[in-house]
């Protein structure tokens, strides 16, 4: 009995002890915790209301805001374009600075980057005629917090966030209203022209071609790739200013824009509401208005480029990258590679020759008494079978060129195949001669070059054997 009697108050005792550890842990945690809610201190308030005037550093030089008429100007300039909301965040962060940890009785301000007015200085004045000043010094890398000193008060220093000294960081034109390039959406463009130095050309949309534009320099009209052309226009659409440089230049050869690099000029269309002395009726209403922007672009610095538009003095920078898009490309990027641009619809005949053979396809549109029409298709005089009249023609309008040559192509001897196509107003001729192994080169008569992958090609002579073999595909008739 006596040892369980002992057994039980080393347990009981050992239970007290834990309990009583427990509770000591506890106590100082939540102290822990009070006294860490309690280190963020406000050090500094300043109704928003009250200032009417803040200088700070911005890169190097010291700037200074007034508030005149209830609007922010900047003092050494009254013209420059204050951005009001900017601004006004700056002077709210007055509203509450706080501080997690102060340093009292200091002896050497130099260690904390505040020695001999270091640093960055705020200054700010209010209605009521007060000075207020906060010294920023270096930041602690541990913390990243800042150390400052409020009113020329030297043996305290305050440790601050950086949430709060980001807000007086940056150049005088992060506190500029910018202006903002135009958004003008792919479909609203009617023409692109890109000037350069070395080569220029024009896209223009036209409804006479399938791809939808036709690219023009001062030797070639033509229709243009539909892809190309319009990541052309998608690359108008993204078009953006990135850093305000100036909003009154008045030496425009300081950034390349006396004589610029590249032009381009964007002509496009909008809907716009009409004014209310144009408009007839209370209900709104709205017209297409056409526009145009002529892009001016100067020199190129840190990857980007100094832009401004014609007749603005406002000067911005660019991404390379954007521009590229349009300065990087040559007419020849903007080829139709597609050998042939005709559709059947506008076909009146077409003469194939190959193997020493001439056939002649050709499409009679006939209309009966009640003005319903139909297409008859034949080859040479005769009625061929639809389906495979349409799959001859679309094998051969659908090839495509892997590359356009640059120079017309000089053959020797006959071509493996010739097409020569007519509808109403005009006529085109197109030859193919073998290049090698693996490719041909189509010819036109007016001796634009493409070379084509052979299998596109070779494949013709099945499809016309069917054709007129009637549809089958067994021996020609």
């Amino acid at each position: 009995m006596k040892r369980k009697n002992v057994l039980k108050i080393v347990f009981s005792v050992l239970a007290l002890v834990l309990l009583i550890i427990t509770y000591v842990s506890l106590k100082n945690i939540n102290e822990k915790k009070e006294n860490e809610e309690k280190t963020a201190e406000e050090i500094l308030s300043i109704p928003a209301e009250n200032v009417e005037k803040i200088s700070f550093s911005l890169d190097e030089q010291t700037v200074t805001f007034e508030k005149q008429d209830d609007k922010w100007i900047y003092a050494d300039d009254k013209n420059f374009p204050v951005d009001e909301e900017k601004l006004q965040e700056t002077v709210d962060g007055l509203e509450s600075i706080t501080s997690d940890k102060e340093l009292k009785d200091v002896d050497d301000l130099s260690e904390y980057g505040l020695k001999d007015n270091s640093g960055r200085k705020i200054e700010i004045y209010t209605t009521e005629g007060e000075k207020r000043t906060i010294q920023i010094g270096d930041m602690n890398t541990t913390t990243q917090s800042y150390y400052a000193i409020i009113d020329d008060i030297k043996d305290t220093v305050y440790m601050i966030e950086s949430s709060f000294v980001s807000l007086y960081d940056g150049k005088l034109y992060d506190y500029a209203e910018a202006g903002t390039f135009p958004v003008i959406s792919s479909n609203e463009i009617d023409e692109i022209q890109v000037k350069k130095s070395d080569s220029s050309y024009t896209l223009k949309i036209s409804s006479e071609v399938s791809s939808g534009w036709m690219i023009e320099t001062e030797n070639v009209n033509e229709e243009a790739d539909s892809s190309a052309a319009s990541q052309a226009a998608t690359s108008i659409n993204s078009l953006s200013y990135l850093d305000f440089i100036d909003y009154n230049c008045e030496d425009y050869s300081k950034y390349g824009l006396e004589n610029p690099e590249a032009e381009i000029l964007v002509k496009y269309h909008q809907e716009v509401e009409l004014e209310e002395e144009d408009s007839e009726s209370d209900d709104e209403e709205t017209k297409i208005e056409n526009k145009e922007i002529l892009l001016k672009i100067g020199n190129k610095e840190d990857n980007n480029y100094y832009v401004c538009v014609d007749g603005s003095r406002e000067i911005y920078t660019m991404s390379n990258d954007s521009l590229e898009n349009l300065l990087g490309k040559t007419v020849s990027d903007y080829w139709n590679l597609k050998v042939n641009y005709y559709s059947i619809t506008d076909l009146k005949s077409m003469s194939v020759e190959h193997g020493g053979v001439k056939d002649v396809l050709s499409i009679e549109k006939k209309t009966d008494e009640d003005g319903e029409g139909e297409e008859l298709y034949y080859v040479n005089g005769e009625e061929a079978e639809e389906d495979s009249f349409k799959n001859f023609f679309n094998g051969v309008v659908n090839i495509s060129a892997k590359e356009r040559l640059e120079e017309t192509y000089q053959a020797d001897g006959e071509p493996e195949w010739k097409f020569i196509f007519e509808n109403e107003d005009a006529r085109e001729e197109v030859s193919y001669y073998i290049f090698d192994e693996n490719f041909y080169v189509a010819v036109k008569d007016n001796g634009t070059s493409y070379l084509i992958n052979k299998l596109d090609v070779t494949n013709l002579d099945n499809l016309l054997k069917v054709l007129k073999n009637g549809g089958d595909g067994g021996e020609e008739q």
